[in-house]
């Protein structure tokens, strides 16, 4: 699924500047299974940061 849920910073991020400790919310998918997430920022409207190069995030997850 692509492009389900939407996390807003919490203020303002310079360019450059870290951001860690960000709470997401998702929703599991109704067929048990392993599943990997995807994180990867956006600038609505203009582009994804991983289609400029930057590096995602991904998480394994078990949904029982």
């Amino acid at each position: 699924v692509w492009e389900v849920m939407r996390t807003g910073l919490p203020a303002d991020t310079a360019s450059g500047a870290a951001v860690s400790n960000l709470a997401v919310t998702v929703t599991a998918p109704a067929t048990p299974g392993t599943y990997c997430l995807v994180f990867d920022f956006v600038r609505e409207g203009v582009t994804w940061f991983s289609w400029q190069g930057a590096s995602t995030k991904t998480k394994t997850v078990t949904v029982q």
